[in-house]
């Protein structure tokens, strides 16, 4: 019998980050201590640095819901092979991970230099 667990995880996880990177990437989400990517605390203070990283940010998480959507696509070919689907799901922690800390970082240090312009560090 086919297993459908790791297509319908990758699913999931690729909805997620494209219903989370959305909202953030059209600037709709306003500054608050639950939702956004809040990387420094000048990131909070300064609406302009709020917007600019939570942009960048959705941006990074619309991008790997991307690459979830396609690996999701790829495991539907492999129902009913357990080690592909192993496989294909290691891929997927691991291209999930990468995707998440680049953007960590590339966000840090796009609020660093907004803050060192604005006087703010």
């Amino acid at each position: 019998m086919p297993t459908y667990g790791p297509s319908v995880l990758i699913g999931v996880l690729a909805l997620l980050s494209l219903s989370l990177g959305i909202p953030l990437f059209l600037g709709k989400v306003p500054p608050n201590h639950w939702y956004g990517y809040r990387v420094r605390p000048y990131a909070m203070k300064d609406r302009e640095i709020w917007y600019a990283v939570n942009r960048k940010g959705g941006k990074h998480l619309i991008i790997v819901s991307c690459v979830l959507t396609l690996l999701f696509v790829f495991t539907l070919f492999f129902v009913g092979d357990p080690t592909a689907q192993r496989t294909i799901m290691n891929v997927t922690m691991f291209s999930t991970l990468a995707g998440v800390i680049y953007s960590a970082v590339v966000t840090v240090r796009l609020s660093s230099r907004m803050a060192r312009k604005k006087g703010l560090r």
